[in-house]
């Protein structure tokens, strides 16, 4: 036996209470995440198939502990719980004297994907003590967890030239494998998304636009339930989903110096605008406060001569119809118009901030809907009017791959009727 999935959650329609993402809200990226919904968390008033299930799965440990070779079995636990303190009885089968010395490892101790009133609802903090939790074991079960450690095998980093320095921290965490999108979520947004972060969104997905990012389906089997760090309380030995390395700013100064150095060697830089939000970017208002100091930004410790910035103001119909109506309702053509006016401003104000301020490599903005004016059947990319207006007359963005980058982009939503000149 190379490989083993244990799930003791027990499925029972008439024991879930609350509401959950459906499938059209959250792209689900295995395919028990979706039917786990209803499953059953195991609580301290214990229903007698979970007594069942545990005793179990004690059993099975007692059974694959002298019959299973050390680095050979992958085993993938899910034991979704509602209280934490029922954790320790399902992890402590596991790594009863002798240890299973597994190849691979995973473990679920909570799913992050109910919202507050379900019976199994975990928040934010408690979804992070639960995956801290299941990342020790799971390390101790894969002998991922270094036993005797010499002080005389620690060197100074601070000692080290610069360009070891730098070396060494490009094969680390700091550099992420995708790309990056700035956003504001508020906080009531990431009480039941954990996976979410207030500063930021990682582009992993390709349902759209905006949304939650998917993780990288390494840590369990596709047919399994999803062990991913960053959205559940879980941990895999095999995941390979990134988050924010804020930890190499608190190591010393000289870590955190050379880690906020990185900004001077960024290349591409975005800026989305989510339909809604057309004041955010006018004089005077908060968005336009925190858009100038990204401009100071770029001018003081990037280097703008080398850097390519998109702005992308697109928008598509159906963010219109649910924010004007919704529900069949009719939404007259002139709030596609309106709104299509009101970001066209937005990207004017933009544009005058970038001009005579910043000089940059390569600027291209981006409108989905009404993505281009049509002339005689003949569209006209409404975008380059300001790319004009900032990079000079000369300046052909369409030629520096405009149009191909947002396209392979893989956080962008390409649509035939929207107006995507590649998929066109």
């Amino acid at each position: 036996m190379t490989s083993l999935s244990i799930y003791l959650n027990v499925v029972e329609k008439d024991e879930w209470g609350g509401e959950v993402f459906g499938p059209d809200s959250f792209p689900y990226c295995h395919e028990m995440c979706f039917v786990s919904k209803m499953d059953r968390a195991f609580r301290k008033e214990r229903h007698w198939d979970e007594t069942v299930s545990v005793k179990e799965w004690q059993r099975l440990c007692k059974i694959l502990r002298p019959n299973i070779k050390p680095n050979r079995l992958k085993l993938f636990l899910t034991c979704d719980v509602a209280d934490i303190e029922l954790s320790d009885e399902f992890l402590q089968p596991l790594l009863q004297t002798p240890t299973l010395q597994l190849r691979e490892c995973s473990i679920r101790l909570a799913s992050g994907f109910l919202k507050p009133g379900n019976t199994g609802y975990h928040t934010p903090g408690s979804l992070q003590e639960l995956a801290a939790l299941a990342r020790l074991n799971v390390q101790q079960a894969a002998e991922q967890l270094a036993t005797n450690r010499s002080t005389q095998s620690f060197f100074r980093y601070g000692d080290l030239p610069k360009e070891i320095r730098f070396q060494i921290l490009e094969h680390t965490e700091l550099v992420s494998p995708f790309d990056l999108a700035w956003t504001s979520n508020q906080p009531e947004a990431l009480a039941y998304q954990p996976h979410k972060s207030q500063f930021y969104e990682h582009r992993t997905f390709q349902y759209g636009t905006y949304g939650p990012a998917i993780c990288c389906q390494k840590c369990s089997p596709r047919t399994d339930a999803c062990a991913c760090f960053l959205r559940h309380g879980a941990f895999s030995t095999t995941c390979t989903c990134w988050t924010m390395p804020t930890h190499f700013f608190l190591v010393d100064h000289q870590m955190k110096d050379d880690a906020e150095n990185g900004r001077r060697y960024l290349r591409s830089l975005s800026l989305d605008h989510v339909s809604g939000q057309d004041v955010y970017h006018l004089p005077d208002s908060r968005g336009m406060e925190q858009w100038q100091e990204c401009l100071s930004i770029i001018n003081d410790e990037m280097n703008p001569r080398q850097l390519s910035l998109t702005i992308d103001l697109g928008f598509d119909k159906s963010s219109v119809y649910y924010s004007y109506g919704g529900d069949y309702k009719f939404v007259p053509d002139i709030c596609y118009t309106r709104e299509a006016e009101k970001v066209w401003t937005v990207g004017k104000v933009l544009a005058d901030s970038l001009v005579g301020h910043v000089q940059l490599k390569n600027l291209f903005f981006h409108f989905m809907w009404p993505f281009e004016d049509h002339e005689e059947g003949i569209p006209t990319d409404r975008g380059l009017v300001l790319e004009k207006m900032v990079m000079g007359e000369n300046y052909e963005s369409t030629d520096r791959g405009k149009n191909e980058r947002r396209h392979r982009w893989n956080g962008y939503q390409c649509d035939k009727d929207e107006g995507c000149p590649v998929c066109s």
